[in-house]
Formats: structure tokens, sequence, C-alpha cells
């Protein structure tokens, strides 16, 4: 349930940013977390996305 802001993203593959980005995660947007383990649960609006940890860690978010 934690709630915060995308930062900045440091993909380690140049296409998963593009990915990323068509998804809506972008610095700015506000994410909350729903489920950390297998997988973490993102909301981002209107939308649910389950990221796997490796790609989570690359994505900074500072609580709101």
């Amino acid at each position: 349930g934690t709630e915060g802001r995308i930062v900045y993203i440091v993909p380690r593959e140049r296409e998963r940013l593009a990915r990323l980005t068509n998804l809506g995660i972008i610095p700015g947007a506000r994410v909350r977390i729903q489920q950390k383990s297998p997988a973490f649960v993102l909301a981002l609006g209107e939308t649910t996305l389950a990221v796997d940890p490796a790609i989570a860690g690359e994505i900074y978010v500072k609580k709101v």
C-alpha cells in the first residue's frame, strides 16, 4: 500500500525503457506498491502491473 512518485529509471537494457514508458512507468508518475513477492505489483491510476523484481530494482521511487 506504499505510495510514491517515480523519480528516475535506470534500465539495464535500452529496449526496456521504451516498454516501461508504454506502460505508463515514467518519471513523475504516482505508483502504489500492492505486493512485493514473488513479483512487484504496482498500481498506476486504474492500471495494475506485475513487474519482475530485477526490473523493479531499476525504478527509483520517492515516498509521497
